[in-house]
């Protein structure tokens, strides 16, 4: 590790007592190249990106619903 390195944490890993009690959460991160303007790496932010779309396909049918009635309840309501 050099000074500037940049990591990014993927995830947590629980290290157990031979009871198999919880004893401590350690971090696991990894090396990235670059941070962008917004603080994630390259691969973080197509990720989030691949992931939002697939949201927006699995839950578009119920937005579009949701915005439909909070608009005829506005307009019921008298107000725009």
């Amino acid at each position: 590790m050099q000074k500037g390195d940049k990591f990014v944490q993927i995830g947590v890993t629980t290290v157990r007592n031979f009871n198999d009690t919880d004893f401590v959460d350690v971090p696991l991160y990894v090396q990235v190249s670059e941070l962008k303007n917004n603080g994630l790496s390259e691969s973080e932010e197509n990720l989030l990106k691949k992931v939002s779309s697939a949201l927006m396909r699995i839950y578009e049918r119920k937005i579009v619903q949701y915005i439909t009635e909070t608009q005829k309840e506005r307009v019921s309501y008298g107000t725009n």
